[in-house]
């Protein structure tokens, strides 16, 4: 009997930076060609549902608008980028995550997408790590969070969060594969 494929949501919103989406949808691909036992189901989301255009000025074309995402969900990434703060200011993104947050099973964030999750208030009394430049703006604006730039994997709970550039390397690999279950 097949069971049914693990949803992942990526959040994607203006200025998110490319790797940070990239890389986490391939890495799970990677995972289901190495045979994850189960399968990824990998989905980009953003408010309107249209492109998404990153801070390098590429556009990814988003599957859905996250009002049409329900539950039940395997994982929710927020990507970091330049445009975090404008995306963390935005209350009905941060509405979406507290919605998605509640129907899956675990919520990460990649580099400064921490901003955005404390800004939705799923980092209240947590532990994150984020870009050395904006941990120390991140700590300030959210003191419910407790600030670590220098792991470049943090886990508290159901909530993760990587650093810059460490989604993509060899060691990061190693860890979203173990944590994929291949």
């Amino acid at each position: 009997m097949s069971r049914s494929p693990r949803r992942v949501l990526i959040v994607g919103y203006p200025d998110a930076e490319l790797l940070d989406i990239a890389c986490p949808s391939d890495v799970l691909d990677a995972a289901n060609r190495l045979g994850a036992r189960r399968r990824y189901e990998i989905v980009l989301a953003s408010l309107d549902g249209r492109v998404v255009r990153c801070e390098s000025g590429l556009t990814l074309v988003a599957g859905l608008r996250l009002d049409q995402v329900d539950g039940p969900l395997d994982t929710v990434i927020v990507a970091g980028g330049i445009g975090h703060e404008a995306a963390a200011a935005d209350p009905r993104l941060t509405t979406h995550l507290r919605r998605l947050a509640g129907v899956s099973r675990r919520v990460a964030s990649v580099c400064t997408g921490a901003t955005v999750l404390a800004a939705a208030g799923l980092l209240a009394g947590r532990r994150a790590t984020t870009h050395w430049r904006y941990a120390a703006r991140l700590a300030a604006r959210y003191p419910d969070v407790t600030v670590d730039p220098a792991p470049l994997f943090v886990r508290d709970g159901n909530v993760r969060g990587t650093r810059p550039r460490s989604a993509c390397s060899s060691p990061r690999h190693r860890r979203i594969t173990a944590w994929c279950g291949t």
